[in-house]
């Protein structure tokens, strides 16, 4: 868990809560794997990709995502291609969690949603740095 004085570190060595609280949109680029993913059979699709994350609302773009672009908000999920048609969606997409099957296997519109969740962090950072700036 981070501390409030190692949030207000990070802070001010990037410009403090003004700088973050301006910015609309994060792009980042990321390497990352691990057992969770191939456990479900889909080892390397979070290999190396670039997110962007709107900080203001729960909104993840990931490009490339299974050679598209996926995109992830806590009710829908979905991949598109780069003129912006929609291949697949899932709407409310944490209520298929609870099936037998993603116990074992997840498709692609899981993998998407298992991997917006876990970047949405970013989101949770920025209430964290608002209820700083109100103390």
């Amino acid at each position: 868990m981070i501390t409030d004085k190692l949030l207000q570190r990070v802070l001010d060595a990037h410009g403090g809560t003004d700088a973050w609280n301006s910015v609309d949109a994060i792009k980042i680029s990321v390497r990352c794997g691990g057992m969770a993913l191939a456990m479900r059979f889909q080892a390397g699709v979070f290999a190396h990709y670039e997110a962007v994350i709107r900080t203001k609302e729960p909104w993840v773009s990931f490009t490339p995502f299974k050679g598209q672009t996926g995109i992830f908000t806590p009710n829908r999920v979905w991949i598109q291609d780069k003129a912006g048609n929609i291949i697949k969606e899932r709407l409310n997409p944490r209520c298929f969690f609870h099936s037998f099957r993603r116990s074992l296997i997840w498709d692609s519109l899981d993998v998407l949603y298992f991997g917006g969740y876990a970047i949405m962090l970013i989101r949770v950072k920025r209430a964290a740095i608002n209820i700083l700036k109100k103390d």
